[in-house]
């Protein structure tokens, strides 16, 4: 199937499941004053990597463009905040442009690429915000290691048609919330109108799912008489998360988040030659 076809067909399924989800669809146009307290910030850096300073303008255009479209919005109790709901899909003809992303556990170079920076600040947002996420999904591979532009257990992929971030509003009032963007980093906030009365505290443990001495795969296609040793360069991570709500009454909530795999990502490590030798190195 054609992968329009297939973006609708996912589209329609979405469609048929939310018609009973109520979704934020308003914008704040009014003076600040009316959400005076600050509930939570979050902030994290916008990361060139080797291999993608190429899209390094285009990731902040992209970024600074749907922070444009998500800004400003209240949601309201009971209702649900949704960013493709509210930033559509992101086109040439919508204003972005082709940058750095993740499809398939490869990097690839995607109109509206680099956007996930910003679903996950949001992510981290309605997590310190208390807000209940109902949707989210991590990245498939953790594809820079230490340098990740993540906290383990906190990131949020998204993909239109595929995979959002949604979470509803739990408070019996509304809140505000910001997204904005610098030259070096992303920043959310949430705002509300009555002061904060909870603490929220994120606990992460990471499992190391499998090593770069545990799993190797052999690729099969011969070149000149040479076998490549393909391993897994980079290992595969099991992330548990828990969240822990403390509230000014003195009661206690605490919560399983929603789990993280990141699969090993692959790297060539070695070559063997089959004219001078009789068996693979490993």
């Amino acid at each position: 199937m054609p992968s329009t076809a297939r973006l609708q067909l996912r589209l329609l399924v979405r469609a048929l499941n939310d018609r009973h989800v109520s979704f934020t669809k308003s914008r704040f146009e009014r003076p600040s004053s009316e959400f005076p307290n600050l509930v939570c910030r979050y902030e994290r850096p916008i990361l060139d990597y080797a291999g993608q300073t190429q899209f390094g303008a285009a990731k902040r255009h992209n970024l600074s463009l749907i922070a444009s479209k998500l800004t400003s919005t209240v949601v309201q109790p009971g209702e649900t905040f949704s960013i493709w709901h509210l930033a559509g899909q992101p086109t040439e003809r919508a204003g972005y442009m082709k940058a750095a992303g993740l499809h398939n556990r490869q990097v690839t170079g995607d109109v509206g690429g680099s956007t996930c920076l910003m679903s996950t600040v949001l992510y981290n947002v309605a997590l310190l915000g208390a807000m209940d996420v109902t949707e989210r999904h991590c990245h498939s591979i953790d594809l820079y290691g230490e340098d990740r532009y993540f906290e383990l257990g906190r990131d949020a992929s998204i993909e239109y048609g595929y995979l959002d971030l949604r979470f509803s509003n739990p408070h019996a009032y509304p809140v505000l919330l910001t997204a904005e963007t610098t030259q070096d980093s992303v920043i959310g906030a949430l705002y509300s109108p009555v002061p904060q009365r909870f603490s929220v505290e994120i606990e992460v443990d990471a499992l190391v799912v499998s090593t770069p001495e545990e799993q190797f795969v052999v690729d099969r296609r011969l070149t000149d008489g040479v076998l490549t040793v393909v391993q897994k360069s980079k290992p595969g991570l099991r992330v548990s998360a828990r969240r822990i709500i403390r509230y000014d009454d003195g009661s206690v909530r605490e919560e399983a988040l929603p789990g993280s795999l990141h699969h090993p990502v692959p790297g060539i490590v070695a070559v063997h030659n089959l004219a001078t030798a009789n068996r693979v190195p490993m």
